[in-house]
């Protein structure tokens, strides 16, 4: 292992172990790494393949469905902080179900925020923002176990389905 391969992949192991978050996007590690570090930063794909061959990590594949999305909707989406992509956790960090489920939970919450942020401002068209909303809430109630024809995403915040 090189010094820079080393020095990346220690500042990831580190940013993992003091997150809350439990897998990170590898994107949004490497554009931390390119403000966080004094070095050059390697390419994505260089940094996924060190991450697949260390042993310290655990790769999570793209959520379904995020291909799907275009490019200006991506863009937006990442300037809010969520980013796309393959993510990383480490091994000695698994989370427990119950864990999982609130971080689903706060994610999805924050994506809706973001798609409804974007459909006011204009950056997603009506057909995009109901579908989008839409799979968003059915997501949300399943995983809380919410079932019927409540508007309430859980938490008691009001959704606003069009």
């Amino acid at each position: 292992m090189d010094d820079l391969e080393d020095k990346v992949l220690k500042w990831i192991e580190e940013r993992i172990s003091s997150s809350s978050d439990f897998v990170i996007p590898i994107k949004k590690l490497r554009e931390e790494l390119v403000e966080g570090l004094s070095v050059p930063v390697p390419p994505l794909e260089q940094i996924e393949g060190w991450l697949e061959e260390d042993e310290r990590f655990d790769l999570l594949p793209e959520p379904d469905g995020a291909d799907d999305l275009p490019p200006e909707q991506i863009a937006a989406l990442e300037q809010t902080g969520i980013y796309n992509g393959v993510r990383v956790g480490l091994k000695s960090k698994r989370a427990t179900q119950e864990e999982i489920i609130k971080r689903l939970e706060e994610h999805s919450n924050s994506l809706l925020a973001a798609v409804q942020k974007g459909y006011a401002a204009g950056d997603i068209d009506d057909e995009a923002y109901e579908r989008l909303e839409e799979e968003l809430v059915g997501f949300l109630r399943k995983i809380k176990g919410v079932g019927g024809n409540s508007r309430e995403a859980p938490g008691g915040a009001r959704v606003g389905l069009v």
